[in-house]
């Protein structure tokens, strides 16, 4: 975890996480404690939210 910035308890919406400056701004705060929620360009519309953990925010596929 970061020292400097403490993001535990709340929730960083960030776009353009599946690549380049959103996937690492999205695992920056992953690492700084937040919870990461990101929009989906699928067409397919979702009837519930996922939950990804920080680990799976950093690095590993869904």
């Amino acid at each position: 975890m970061n020292p400097t910035y403490n993001f535990t308890g709340k929730v960083a919406f960030v776009t353009g996480a599946s690549f380049g400056m959103g996937l690492a701004t999205a695992r920056a705060f992953a690492e700084s404690g937040a919870a990461v929620a990101s929009p989906t360009s699928t067409k397919q519309p979702s009837t519930q939210p996922r939950r990804i953990s920080p680990t799976q925010a950093i690095g590993s596929s869904p």
